[in-house]
């Protein structure tokens, strides 16, 4: 089954903790999360940073207006960390929560002398929630918007520590589960060894 919408997840589960980091090409905001670009373009269609010079939380906050998600059956409470946006042909690391991190907070290109289109860049964003069951069962319902299918690859850790990756493949308005894990002996002697 081919895509032509593609994003990356990276989800880091803590015990009462949950973390969500999303990359995606810039022109597939509005695909995915039903983003209006308009908010990170100026008026000829380009994007220009000025904006962005007190933070980015109020734009990374829209990316989960129209999203509902639940944990364990409970509504889940995320909040925006930060949104970045760096050129697509500077390769930024997006393998671990760590990369994550720095991705959506560290400026580590070169303004362009150009203002670039939103197309010519990717996007990075984190979201988190406290006090849930970040264990628990999470459902993400993307908006409806018209796109085609999704190929959504999910890396999961937890704790920091690396579980899996798979990719997923969802329809338009199809919701999106990440199941309840299991954090047994393994799984906690992987995330106290990686702790040190």
């Amino acid at each position: 089954m081919l895509a032509d919408t593609r994003a990356t997840l990276i989800v880091n589960r803590g015990a009462a903790e949950l973390e969500l980091y999303f990359h995606m090409a810039g022109d597939q905001l509005e695909p995915i999360f039903g983003v209006d670009p308009n908010g990170l373009i100026s008026e000829n269609d380009h994007v220009t940073y000025q904006g962005f010079l007190e933070g980015t939380f109020d734009e990374a906050d829209k990316f989960i207006e129209r999203i509902e998600a639940k944990i364990s059956g409970n509504p889940l409470p995320l909040e925006a960390m930060s949104m970045m946006l760096h050129p697509r042909d500077f390769i930024v690391p997006f393998a671990t929560p760590f990369d994550a991190t720095l991705a959506i907070g560290v400026c580590n290109a070169e303004t362009p002398t150009e203002p670039p289109h939103l197309s010519e860049l990717n996007v990075y964003s984190g979201f988190y929630a406290y006090q849930v069951d970040g264990f628990g069962n999470v459902e993400i319902q993307l908006p409806k918007t018209g796109r085609d299918i999704l190929a959504l690859e999910i890396k999961e850790f937890v704790n920091g520590a690396y579980q899996n990756t798979r990719t997923v493949m969802l329809n338009d308005n199809q919701m999106l589960e990440l199941p309840a894990i299991s954090v047994g002996f393994r799984g906690w002697l992987s995330a106290l060894l990686s702790a040190k």
